[in-house]
């Protein structure tokens, strides 16, 4: 059992388990659901700060890499499949956090594999 030292992260990671094993589809990509839901870029803006924060809450805890990862990788799918939607001012706001979360990544818990996949992120907002 992964114990978290923030309650709002277990409380969401929760929530994605209980919701998929309801529908019997635990496998199911959480992330794949989101994507389902943006259709905008006020939908990608909410979904893209949930995930900072989440991705901010949990860098704090060295141990907690799954969870970690996972954040990182959706964040990447996020910007990958729906960055198109944005204006250039959001892909700009959008950049400069990628930028900041990688630059927080680099002080408090460093890691190649996500600092690349934020990277990735940042490429796909940039284009």
């Amino acid at each position: 059992m992964i114990s978290f030292a923030n309650t709002k992260i277990a409380n969401a990671v929760q929530w994605a388990i209980d919701r998929f094993s309801r529908h019997g589809a635990l496998s199911r990509s959480f992330s794949s659901a989101m994507a389902n839901e943006v259709k905008n870029d006020i939908d990608f803006m909410l979904q893209f700060g949930n995930l900072r924060a989440a991705f901010l809450d949990a860098i704090k805890d060295a141990d907690a890499k799954m969870l970690q990862t996972g954040i990182v990788v959706k964040i990447a799918r996020l910007c990958r499949e729906h960055s198109k939607l944005l204006t250039d001012n959001e892909k700009q706001t959008c950049t400069s956090i990628i930028d900041e979360m990688k630059s927080t990544l680099k002080k408090v818990n460093p890691d190649t594999f996500m600092d690349g996949v934020l990277q990735e992120a940042r490429i796909a907002v940039a284009k």
